[in-house]
């Protein structure tokens, strides 16, 4: 297997993107409900017509790519349970919000190999596979933002 990157450049290669935040409710599978993904729009002013979405890490600490995650960010607090009124309200504020970011594609392996059954009892897994993601080391929105006031 190659391991070929999606945003067109080297892995671990720093580019700025414009990118959307994505719903994970939004992708209809199980396990993504509660997380956040960035769609990707354009990779150093190379505009993208394909949908490109990924797992994020942020580093900037103004960025969240999952629930409780997005309450902390939102109220300065962490919490134990959301409702679904208060959910839909924070997500109204954050999903489809427009970034611009500077990012490096990495990824790493998940999942369970297909043999692996033979040497132990089956665990309720997905099939092992590399994932791609984004770690996001700056967010110029942010950086304005914050600059103004």
């Amino acid at each position: 297997m190659v391991l070929t990157p999606k945003l067109g450049i080297q892995f671990g290669t720093i580019a700025k993107v414009e990118a959307e935040i994505f719903g994970g409710s939004s992708l209809h599978r199980m396990g993504y409900e509660s997380d956040y993904f960035l769609k990707i729009k354009s990779v150093n002013g190379k505009i993208f017509n394909k949908n490109l979405v990924f797992k994020f890490n942020d580093e900037t600490g103004t960025l969240a790519n999952e629930d409780f995650a997005l309450y902390e960010l939102l109220y300065k607090k962490k919490t134990g349970s959301i409702e679904p009124v208060q959910l839909r309200r924070m997500q109204e504020k954050y999903v489809g919000k427009k970034l611009t970011l500077i990012i490096y594609e990495t990824g790493s392996f998940l999942g369970t190999p297909r043999d692996n059954f033979k040497y132990g009892p089956p665990k309720q897994d997905f099939g092992f596979c590399f994932v791609h993601s984004l770690e996001v080391v700056s967010n110029l929105t942010a950086d304005r933002k914050n600059s103004k006031k």
